[in-house]
C-alpha cells in the first residue's frame, strides 16, 4: 500500500515538473497540487509535546515544510504560555524535528523573518465573531474579559496570517 502511495505521489510530481519546465504553460488547465506547508495544530494542554505529536511530525519533516500552532492560545497564561513554547521547541530539536524556519538570507525581509522566527511555535485563538473595539475586529469574549484575535499582543494569528512561504 505504501508503494502504491510513494508511486502515485511520484506520477503527480512527475506531472507537474514536466508542466513547470514546458516554455508555454497551459496554467489555465493545470492545478498546482503541491502541499507548501503543513500546520500542525499543537494543544496548549499537558506539559509539552505528546509522544504522539513526536512521530507524526517526525514522518512530516520528511515530506515538506511544518509550521507548529499552538491553539486555543487563551486557555494558559502569557507566561504559562512563554514557557511551554520553550518546551516545544526544546522538544522538537532534541527529536531532531524540522520545522519551517523562515529565510532570513534576503536582506530586504532578514530582520521580519527573524522576528517571526522568534515567535515560532505561533500561538493562536480564532473566531468568526466580530465586535466594533475602536475599529470592528475579530473577538472572542469572556466574563473577565475580551481576547482580539488581531491584536498580535493577544495571540500570533496576524502573523500567521500574513507569513510568505
Amino acid at each position: 500500500m505504501a508503494a502504491l502511495a510513494d508511486t502515485g505521489a511520484m506520477a503527480v510530481t512527475d506531472i507537474a515538473r514536466q508542466e513547470e519546465l514546458r516554455i508555454c504553460r497551459v496554467l489555465n488547465t493545470y492545478r498546482d497540487s503541491h502541499i507548501r506547508a503543513r500546520l500542525y495544530f499543537i494543544a496548549p494542554m499537558g506539559h509539552s509535546l505528546k509522544s504522539l505529536d513526536r512521530v507524526t511530525m517526525k514522518k512530516l519533516d520528511s515530506k515538506g515544510n511544518i509550521i507548529p500552532i499552538i491553539i486555543k492560545s487563551d486557555a494558559i497564561s502569557k507566561s504559562e504560555l512563554t514557557k511551554f513554547k520553550i518546551k516545544i521547541t526544546s522538544k522538537l530539536v532534541s527529536s531532531g524535528i524540522q520545522i519551517y524556519q523562515f529565510p532570513t538570507d534576503d536582506k530586504s525581509a532578514a530582520e521580519i523573518n527573524r522576528t517571526v522566527n522568534a515567535h515560532l511555535p505561533f500561538a493562536v485563538k480564532g473566531s468568526t465573531k466580530e465586535r466594533k473595539i475602536g475599529k470592528k475586529m475579530k473577538v472572542w469574549r469572556y466574563p473577565w474579559g475580551t481576547v482580539q484575535v488581531e491584536n498580535e499582543a493577544h495571540c500570533d494569528f496576524m502573523k500567521l496570517q500574513d507569513m510568505p512561504i
